[in-house]
């Protein structure tokens, strides 16, 4: 029997909790993976300079996904397409199954009085997943205040650039899912109510919930889906995430070490065998 190669973890360390660093260094040795850690300054797109013979996976900043997705000299290095993770092309393929399914889709510049004084508060985040400005809720004064700054000052968040907008919603509950092939592979609640609070117990209808929408339409063999429970009991999706860059908060690391490392493989090994087609 063939022995499987060998998968490489780069992971960029210098931007990673310690706790969330440990638990990925223990569980890729524990799997027998090859851990290499890399420092790239933040705020930088360069593409560290690693040879592997076999699957590598990349883990780290949200930026450096980006910029390895469009130039990947991996296999299969990052599970990420920009254009499918933008929440625009999610909330077309899942519609009401969205937490902000009544979501306007405009630019800072695009916003007017009018259009903020139906809502007194508003849920902002940018239409993808660079992460130019974490999401936020600003009341209708605080959005054109924060708009009237960009315009006066030399940053790099451009008013033109699409952004979604939908008025707050109340949430009882939220949790990370982290979805291979389809399947839940592990996760943890992040949220409840208004106070951070961890917990790796995943109910089965959420699970279901999650494996249903999944089965129905991905953006990549593996993403992380964010869930919300709301106050009458409903599951809605709040957002999509790339794996590759997502924090783990009570999720098993070593399950998900452990399923992205064999799908890796599996990638590889397609890829290798049709080469010699």
């Amino acid at each position: 029997m063939k022995t499987p190669k060998q998968v490489c973890w780069i992971v960029q360390d210098n931007l990673i909790a310690p706790k969330d660093l440990n638990a990925l260094k223990q569980a890729c040795h524990a799997g027998g993976h090859r851990y290499a850690p890399i420092v790239v300054p933040p705020f930088t797109e360069a593409i560290p300079q690693l040879e592997h013979d076999g699957p590598v996976i990349f883990y780290g900043s949200a930026r450096l996904t980006v910029a390895i997705a469009a130039n990947n000299p991996w296999t299969p290095g990052v599970f990420f397409d920009e254009a499918a993770f933008t929440p625009s092309r999610y909330a077309d393929a899942y519609g009401q199954h969205m937490l902000n399914a009544d979501a306007i889709w405009t630019t800072l510049r695009a916003l007017d009085e009018d259009l903020l004084s139906k809502e007194e508060r508003w849920f902002i985040r940018p239409d993808h997943d660079g992460k130019s400005f974490a999401g936020s809720v600003m009341t209708s004064t605080e959005l054109l205040s924060w708009r009237a700054k960009l315009v006066a000052t030399e940053t790099t968040i451009s008013i033109d650039a699409p952004v979604v907008l939908a008025p707050v919603k109340q949430i009882e509950r939220e949790w990370r899912l982290f979805i291979v092939d389809g399947e839940v592979v592990t996760g943890s609640q992040y949220r409840c109510g208004e106070e951070r609070k961890l917990d790796g117990a995943l109910a089965a209808d959420l699970v279901t919930f999650a494996q249903e929408r999944a089965n129905a339409w991905s953006p990549e063999r593996a993403f992380v889906m964010d869930i919300a429970r709301l106050s009458e009991g409903s599951f809605k999706i709040v957002e999509l995430n790339g794996i590759n860059s997502c924090g783990f908060y009570a999720a098993e690391v070593s399950v998900f070490v452990e399923s992205l490392s064999a799908l890796a493989s599996e990638i590889y090994e397609d890829r290798v065998a049709a080469q010699k087609v």
